[in-house]
């Protein structure tokens, strides 16, 4: 079994009227404070893709290089799920990784919201719709 430098945990979340899984990475060497905390979006034209993408993209040296806390929501697909649910499902990551900072080790005044390739169009998407709800 591969060690890592980080710790994995997955858990299902409320989202409305269902749960979603999250993918949360802590780094096992923690920095004096909290460290920051990261929401990752996974890319895939948004009908494909998953959270575990994180160990295939810069997301994974966020957490290994600068102790960062990353969260990564497993989103529903549009195949299945049209807009907006796949936003839905970030937007509700994003207020649990804010709601959990403190649990997580993650500072709740310093997240950051990215992603990859879909992953960033749903993350420009996910910034503009909390600040709109004044999140």
């Amino acid at each position: 079994m591969k060690k890592h430098p980080f710790l994995i945990e997955k858990r299902k979340i409320p989202a409305g009227d269902h749960t979603v899984g999250i993918l949360i990475l802590r780094p096992l060497k923690r920095s004096a404070g909290p460290a920051p905390g990261v929401l990752w979006v996974h890319g895939g034209g948004y009908q494909s893709g998953s959270a575990k993408e994180v160990f295939a993209t810069r997301a994974l040296s966020l957490v290994t290089k600068f102790g960062a806390v990353l969260v990564a929501p497993d989103y529903r697909l549009s195949r299945k799920h049209p807009y907006p649910a796949g936003l839905q499902d970030c937007y509700a990551a994003l207020l649990y990784l804010k709601e959990h900072a403190a649990e997580f080790g993650a500072r709740p005044d310093q997240i950051m919201v990215g992603g990859e390739s879909a992953g960033g169009g749903m993350t420009a998407a996910l910034c503009m719709l909390a600040h709109d709800r004044g999140k």
